[in-house]
C-alpha cells in the first residue's frame, strides 16, 4: 500500500523476509518466493507462516546457516532480559 511518501510493508513472516533476501542461492526457492499460492497446501500447513518455516528450516538443514525458530526465540528473550 502506498500513499503519497509512505509505504506500508507487511512481510508474510520474519521466514519470508530471509527467503526473499537470497541469502540463500536456491533456483526452488526463488521460484517458491515467486508465486507461493501454487506451493502452499492449506490442508497441509495452518498459515503461510508455518510453510516458509519449513522451507527454511529444510533449506538450511546441514549448512552452518541452520535455522531453528525456538533457538531463535530463545537467543531474543536472552538478550532483552540480558542473562
Amino acid at each position: 500500500m502506498e500513499k503519497g511518501n509512505i509505504k506500508l510493508y507487511l512481510p508474510e513472516s520474519f521466514e519470508w523476509i530471509i527467503l526473499s533476501s537470497e541469502l540463500l542461492e536456491d533456483k526452488e526457492i526463488k521460484d517458491i518466493m515467486d508465486k507461493p499460492e501454487n506451493y502452499i497446501e492449506s490442508q497441509e500447513y495452518f498459515s503461510w507462516e508455518r510453510f516458509f518455516t519449513k522451507l527454511l528450516v529444510d533449506k538450511t538443514a546441514g549448512t552452518y546457516l541452520k535455522y531453528q525458530k525456538e533457538s531463535l526465540i530463545l537467543h531474543i528473550c536472552m538478550r532483552r532480559i540480558k542473562i
